[in-house]
């Protein structure tokens, strides 16, 4: 009959003078029983009813689901059990770690105890007699927790399966205990954070049901080399449980404030979930706060394509648009078509100014196209809301790097004031209207409610429309390079000034924690802003200085990084720091401060397809401000403007290839110690041979082993538990080398998780740190990414253990730089609970 709910905002129900509705007899199966899109503003109503009348008009299908007083549907360990119910007289409940039993984990318990499985599985029970028509029993670790037991039982299972192993066990012992009870009844949890590595061979019961948190690059195809992780992770679950329920992200980069390409990834998601036999899908969207482009429309496409995903994603997109925009829909499509065609470029090179330009261009067509329909031309101008924040952040980078690829200032025609007086207004306007509030609960009365609304709107003004404002305001045209660099190519070079640093980490203003991450006006900056880190908020990370960079790789959980020191800090002013020389990969990010908390993700358009792991010179533009620091001016806060983070593409010279190595004759071992099967004399501290040195924190251990080796006598034993400060052992004589020479660096591996390290760091002839040293490796398998400065870290990727609880060898070979004369080696593992062993470790020379 042609009738469209597009939100709770907006309709199209033809108007026909009569209506004849032929005999019908539709019967057919969804693809997934569960269809349901969780949005934070659910409780909201609009003319056409509230979030439940929606859902009900566009089919979509919530499960019920059965679980314990005051629990929810998803983290429900706690309301089973709660460590601190009982601690007082059975410590041993608690989660064991640091070696002692503690209440520090998000309430998490001990999974082997047996009391604390008996007490659940009655609870369990309970509930499942309460609720006894429920579709699933979530039983689900608690959010927020990465962390786990380290008892004897604990350890036992996490050694053989990995550190899901004991969750699994856990979950398993449920199972058997309700299935001749209750054998309808199907217990569902998380393969999540913790818990989102598959165990290595132990199998969920077939009334378990696992609801998988693996979503990779959003706007890519799941089946994309850059999802190539996150599709392995999904298909090991489908091996070892009966049951899938998937569990997605409407978390794109840009706090999803910016237009995104996204519905191709549609096509290729929602044709790969059935083949894995998924039966539910559960869509997280609930940023509802921030202006987000097509929201409406991503979550009505969304919907109709898991109901049947057959349906044509395009043709669900001209449906909406025809609905929503009328005239102006082949606009709108354009637009959507040009940011798709755009997606390897999202999100830092996709704003730029071919795209900027031409966008603007179509939305100017889509208003004249509905100027007589005031309906229309409202909702076209809220689509276009994101493309003006767009703009305004990426103003600088955009004119500057079409200045530096040819073009002419004069080139850029848009207008930022006519930008700001479409911006300003309208955030609001949408905000008091309710589109995007998202304060409240659904019990709150009217006072309640509107006393929540008033203070968001304040919050909102002063944290998201006003900054904004005075970002577009305070952004110059084009920044001129440094004088270091005036002489680079400019296709090598990426320019980050500070409003897409504060942008790049997916929240932006658009969220809570916002003193980090919005721009702030400064004239002194290249480019017009720049982003403050206060030291007072970096307290509890020992201040600003050092100002940390780091690379961190998510697919192989390794990283490396420098620091900026007091010492270091040039003078007054903004001043260019190199950081150093570091490779990135196409699942790893930049971060920035000890805590992490700017994030520039994902580096997949900086990167060359054909060599992802091309090294990168990082430079960072900054300035202290405050009596407290260095050169800061008397008069200001504690803290630290940084206007501009430049990435320079390094050309490197030809090394040898792996096989070239593997086949190369080789010099004998020069790592005396490496065996660890000679301790004639052992230090009298550690116990260790004497050429080791250790370096371990409480909790963490370091031992030679006479049982579990790879060859000889002993292997070198690091066991860590929780919090513990990661353990190194280093060789304690730095090793000669040849500059120039290349070298194969190599040892013998087992571990029960991941975070192991096999590390060097090169010295010049007065064994003094190189700190900027090049990173001229050689990639070898296993070994998946290698970064770093310094230091370089091997990482030891988990898949790696192909033969579970035996050893396997890594390996890496280096050319060492022409300043270097030695090499340090050294062994750690850290940010894992569990054990990891080394053995036969060796650095040899290539020969020939």
């Amino acid at each position: 009959m042609g009738c469209r709910w597009y939100t709770v905002f907006d309709e199209a129900i033809p108007s026909k003078p009569n209506i004849s509705v032929p005999a019908l007899d539709v019967n057919y199966s969804p693809a997934f029983k569960f269809r349901t899109i969780y949005r934070q503003g659910g409780h909201h109503r609009g003319p056409y009813g509230g979030e439940q009348e929606w859902c009900l008009r566009n089919r979509s299908v919530a499960e019920e689901v059965g679980r314990p007083p005051g629990g929810s549907t998803c983290h429900t360990y706690s309301a089973y059990f709660n460590p601190k119910d009982y601690f007082d007289n059975h410590p041993e409940y608690a989660s064991f770690m640091n070696g002692k039993y503690n209440l520090e984990l998000h309430d998490q318990f001990c999974q082997t105890n047996p009391d604390v499985r008996k007490i659940v599985l009655e609870k369990l029970r309970k509930v499942i007699r309460d609720n006894p028509n429920a579709d699933y029993y979530e039983v689900s670790t608690n959010d927020g927790n990465r962390q786990r037991c380290q008892c004897p039982g604990c350890m036992e299972i996490e050694k053989q399966e990995g550190r899901t192993g004991p969750f699994m066990d856990f979950i398993n012992f449920l199972a058997d205990g309700i299935k001749d009870e209750f054998p309808k009844a199907i217990i569902r949890t998380f393969a999540y954070n913790v818990t989102a590595l598959p165990t290595k061979t132990m199998k969920y019961r077939p009334n378990v049901c696992v609801r998988v948190c693996i979503t990779g690059t959003e706007h890519l195809p799941f089946t994309a080399p850059e999802n190539a992780f996150a599709l392995r992770d999904v298909q090991a679950w489908r091996e070892r449980a009966t049951r899938l329920f998937k569990w997605d992200y409407d978390g794109l980069a840009h706090g999803q404030v910016f237009p995104a390409p996204i519905f191709d990834s549609y096509t290729d998601r929602f044709n790969l979930y059935p083949k894995l036999n998924i039966e539910g899908l559960f869509l997280e969207s609930e940023l509802m706060v921030s202006p987000r482009p097509f929201v409406g429309m991503r979550h009505w496409v969304w919907l109709h394509k898991a109901e049947d995903p057959s349906r044509d994603v395009w043709e669900l997109v001209q449906d909406f648009s025809n609905g929503m925009y009328g005239k102006a829909a082949p606009h709108i499509m354009s637009l959507l078509k040009l940011t798709e065609k755009r997606k390897q470029d999202y999100p830092y090179n996709l704003y730029d100014f071919s795209y900027l330009t031409g966008a603007q261009g179509l939305f100017d067509k889509a208003e004249k196209a509905v100027a007589d329909s005031p309906k229309a031309l409202a909702r076209v101008r809220e689509a276009r809301l994101g493309l003006d924040l767009a703009t305004l952040y990426y103003w600088t980078k955009a004119i500057t790097d079409h200045v530096r690829s040819g073009g002419k200032e004069s080139d850029w025609k848009l207008n930022k004031d006519t930008i700001i007086a479409r911006v300003e207004p309208l955030l609001l306007a949408v905000q008091k209207e309710g589109r995007w509030l998202s304060c409240g609960v659904p019990h709150w009365n009217a006072q309640q409610k509107q006393q929540a609304e008033e203070k968001w709107l304040t919050k909102f003004q002063q944290t998201v429309v006003q900054p904004v404002v005075n970002c577009g305001r305070a952004a110059k045209n084009v920044m001129p390079l440094p004088p270091e660099l005036e002489t680079v190519p400019a296709d090598r070079i990426v320019d980050l000034p500070a409003p897409v640093i504060g942008f790049c980490d997916g929240r932006g203003p658009f969220y809570e924690q916002v003193d980090d991450r919005i721009p702030v006006p400064d004239p002194q900056s290249t480019a017009g802003n720049a982003v403050f880190i206060s030291n007072e908020r970096m307290k509890a990370f020992g201040g600003v200085l050092p100002f940390h960079l780091g690379i961190y790789d998510s697919t192989g959980r390794v990283g490396g990084g420098a620091r900026i020191n007091p010492d270091d800090i040039k003078g007054e002013g903004y001043r260019l720091y190199k950081m150093g020389r570091f490779r990135l990969s196409d699942t790893a990010y930049i971060y920035l401060t000890g805590s992490w908390q700017i994030q520039i993700r994902p580096l997949i358009p900086f990167l060359n397809p054909d060599n992802p792991d091309h090294p990168w010179d990082i430079y960072l533009s900054l300035k202290t401000s405050g009596p407290g620091l260095p050169f800061g001016d008397k008069t200001g806060k504690d803290g630290i403007f940084l206007d501009r983070m430049i990435l320079v593409r390094v050309d490197e010279e030809r090394k040898l290839t792996r096989g070239e190595v593997r086949a190369a004759e080789k010099g004998e071992n020069l790592l005396a110690s490496g065996d660890f099967d000679r301790n004639e004399k052992p230090d009298p501290k550690t116990g260790l041979p004497r050429g080791l040195r250790v370096s371990a924190g409480e909790g963490a251990t370091v031992a030679l082993d006479a049982e579990t080796k790879a060859s000889g006598t002993h292997s070198l034993r690091i066991t860590r538990s929780g919090d513990a400060g990661a353990a190194t052992v280093s060789f304690a004589d730095p090793v000669p080398v040849v500059p120039g020479a290349t070298y194969l660096l190599s040892a013998k591996v087992m571990f029960t998780d991941r975070h192991i390290s096999f590390a060097f760091g090169c010295l010049d002839e007065k064994k003094n740190g190189l700190p900027h040293q090049p990173d001229n490796l050689v990639k070898m398998e296993p070994v998946t990414r290698y970064l770093g400065i310094g230091s370089t870290y091997f990482n030891v990727p988990y898949a790696c253990q192909e033969k579970p609880n035996s050893f396997n060898p890594i390996e890496m070979a280096l050319v060492i730089p022409a300043q270097a004369h030695y090499l340090n080696v050294s062994l750690g593992y850290g940010h894992a609970i569990g054990a990891a062993w080394f053995d036969d470790v060796q650095v040899r020379q290539i020969l020939a």
